[in-house]
């Protein structure tokens, strides 16, 4: 511990004394500019690579770290399939993203067309015992959330062993990546599947034990969104955005919560008593807490009894005043990640979120969403799934060669507001054409008259007899 002795009488220790504390100052100042020497150095390299980002070709990388940095968002480069199951499983946000395309696309069941009767009924048989259109559906939400999923038949044999001919099938079981990993591939450049997988090693749960198995591609059906074996997964361009709407929607409830607290302040006259000592006040005399601050006594008093919702304070001279915060509302930022959502999934943001006001989707949004569903049906569904399974069918002879193609069912049926003014509108026509025919002809015609000679103009329903 240091001691500053009179100067008079120890004039040699405060010479001493004086120059080590000029000497501590000169080395702080030192200190502060190799501190200030150092910032200036690292914002001239920043201001340089500014420089160098606009003035040359930089990958998007450069740029990608720039906008992380600023966003505090994820590197979608270095996102694991782990990351996407765990926002699939906890992100309401996330899972309608994968959940939604795909429930759109299977609700309407496909119809497999074939002019053999033998093999549809084959067909259609299997679907009904394996429940296959769900499990299509499955497949489907497990390919988009990962790079690709399989379709596995359980075909008698060891797994691990190519299969000829297929004559039963035990099972049918869908895997997402996370469980079916590939093992080999096919680097026979001479081969018809020259880079395509060749061996699955799937880890199966028997019971409370996992067990993997290795599978031979000709038991498995490999589902990518393209035409490559592994495609981007579905969240990855919007899995940022996906977390950010969560942490709106929690701040919404934050701003309610802290909405809810409250700063109590007090006003006081110059000439109040609560300005005297708290011994002295009147009220306070049977106070187990006099020696503390009256202001504090006064103010603890008011918050207990706002935290009850009732009781009095007397306040001579004051007056007790509760500040309340206004919280800002998510809904402007929660609006634009949800049209960010509605961007990458090509749904209207309606279908997605629903309408504050509880109204139902318009007709607009509901032709739009059916627009881009029956898109997924067609570049999707029927290629890289459906397709595929009837080919791995005919491939291992469990049934013959036929021609086919799919067709899914109507998205929606009409409105009753629609359907009424389409008979409105039928029978206006109807009634103009019998009166036209009238005066050319000069008899009446019936109205089925006029729906064989124009059955362009009408819907007639195939059970119905024109």
């Amino acid at each position: 511990m240091l001691c500053i002795l009179p100067y008079k009488k120890n004039l040699f220790v405060n010479k001493y004394f004086m120059i080590y504390l000029l000497s501590m100052r000169k080395a702080k100042i030192i200190s502060q500019n190799n501190l200030l020497q150092r910032k200036n150095s690292r914002l001239q390299s920043d201001i340089d690579s500014y420089r160098t980002l606009f003035n040359t070709d930089v990958s998007h990388k450069d740029m990608t770290a720039d906008m992380l940095l600023n966003f505090k968002w994820s590197d979608p480069a270095n996102l694991t399939l782990n990351d996407y199951n765990d926002i699939y499983k906890f992100n309401v946000v996330a899972k309608a993203i994968i959940n939604k395309p795909a429930r759109q696309t299977w609700k309407k069941r496909p119809l497999l067309i074939t002019k053999s009767d033998r093999e549809k009924k084959i067909l259609n048989e299997l679907f009904k015992t394996f429940s296959i259109f769900s499990l299509f559906e499955s497949a489907d939400r497990l390919c988009h959330l990962a790079e690709y999923s399989i379709i596995v038949f359980g075909f008698p044999g060891a797994p691990e062993t190519p299969v000829d001919r297929a004559s039963t099938i035990a099972w049918i079981q869908e895997y997402g990546q996370l469980e079916a990993i590939i093992n080999t591939y096919d680097h026979d450049k001479l081969s018809p599947r020259y880079g395509q997988p060749l061996t699955y090693k799937i880890r199966a749960i028997v019971g409370d034990t996992i067990e993997t198995v290795t599978y031979h591609w000709t038991r498995v059906i490999h589902i990518s969104r393209t035409s490559k074996v592994k495609s981007d997964p579905y969240l990855m361009d919007i899995y940022n955005q996906a977390k950010d709407m969560i942490k709106e929607a929690g701040a919404g409830s934050e701003g309610i919560f802290r909405a809810a607290c409250y700063i109590l302040g007090i006003e006081v006259d110059k000439e109040s008593p609560l300005l005297e000592d708290a011994s002295e006040f009147d009220l306070l005399e049977d106070s187990a807490k006099k020696k503390q601050p009256l202001m504090e006594t006064m103010i603890r008093a008011g918050k207990k009894t706002i935290d009850r919702g009732f009781g009095v304070v007397t306040v001579q001279g004051g007056k007790l005043k509760s500040m309340q915060s206004r919280p800002a509302s998510p809904i402007p930022s929660f609006d634009t990640n949800s049209g960010l959502v509605s961007m990458k999934t090509e749904y209207p943001k309606r279908m997605f979120t629903g309408n504050e006001a509880g109204e139902l989707a318009s007709t607009q949004d509901r032709d739009s969403m059916n627009d881009t569903t029956r898109s997924r049906q067609t570049n999707f569904a029927i290629p890289y799934i459906l397709n595929l399974f009837i080919d791995r069918l005919i491939l291992l002879k469990f049934i013959n060669p036929i021609d086919y193609y799919w067709k899914f069912d109507v998205l929606s049926e009409p409105t009753a507001k629609e359907t009424a003014e389409t008979n409105k509108l039928k029978s206006e026509t109807i009634k103009n054409l019998i009166s036209a025919f009238a005066l050319g002809l000069g008899t009446l015609v019936s109205e089925k008259d006029i729906v064989k000679l124009y059955p362009e103009l009408f819907i007639v329903p195939e059970n119905e007899d024109v």
